[in-house]
Formats: structure tokens, sequence, C-alpha cells
């Protein structure tokens, strides 16, 4: 009983052992460890293009709790299916959890209706949710219970 303790401990150790000299191989290989912002989307795009968007999402940020519901949605007729759009929001709300505005638009019943909707650009026309606040870049929407 003690010898294969011992073994399962042994390769324990040696699973770690070599973990750890795989980390420092790669560590080695790309150079030294710096602490920075990661690369995004928004990075590495036209600044000026995105930073009305950045604005308005900062404002939202600022606005509804943490913790709450939120989708940043198209302007009504536009298609919601912005996967960019969604990451940004993702990558600018992290305290607010971002629900993809495809799941619940148009009025889809099978989708989670956020308890926000964020709408940049234009008006946010849908009876499920009414207007709370207007922005210069957009509006912020509330369910309607």
């Amino acid at each position: 009983m003690r010898s294969e303790a011992s073994r399962s401990d042994l390769f324990l150790w040696l699973a770690i052992a070599v973990f750890l000299g795989a980390s420092v191989v790669q560590i080695v290989r790309r150079g030294p460890l710096r602490l920075e912002k990661p690369v995004t989307v928004v990075s590495n795009g036209n600044a000026t293009f995105y930073a009305p968007l950045l604005i308005f999402l900062a404002q939202i940020a600022r606005t509804i709790p943490p913790g709450a519901t939120v989708s940043l949605a198209p302007p009504t007729g536009r298609d919601p299916s912005n996967w960019l759009d969604y990451w940004v929001a993702v990558g600018q709300l992290p305290r607010q959890r971002v629900v993809f505005a495809g799941r619940f638009l148009p009025q889809r019943s099978t989708g989670e209706i956020p308890f926000f909707v964020a709408c940049y650009g234009g008006e946010f026309v849908d009876s499920r949710f009414r207007l709370i606040r207007r922005f210069p870049e957009g509006g912020l929407y509330e369910a309607v219970h």
C-alpha cells in the first residue's frame, strides 16, 4: 500500500517537473515576461473609429450595476449579429455580464433577455424595453417587467 502511494507521489512530482520545465522553455523562447495590457481588436484598429463606442461603453459601465446583464444592440432594423461589437463590449464591461444581441433579437423567446440594452448609434425600439438614459452616442434601455 505504501509503495503505491510513493509511486503516485513520484509520478505527480515528475509531471510537475515536466510541466515547469516546458514552461521555462516557452519563457526562454519568447523572451522575458512583460506585465502589459494584451493587444486587442480595439488596440490594433483605428482609434478614431472606435473612440465614440469606447466612450459610450465607459458611460454604460458607470451607469449600470456590477453583475447586471447587458447587451450592446444595434439600432432597430440592423442585423444584431455583430460579433466584433459584442467582443468589444465584453472587454469594456468586465463587471457586467454581456449577452450577445443575436440571442434575443429579433424578438426570440429562446434567448436570454438582458436586464439592460445599450444601443449605439441610433434608436432601439422593442416593447420589452424602455429608454432610461440618453447619451450623445446612443441610449440605455431597461427591461420592462
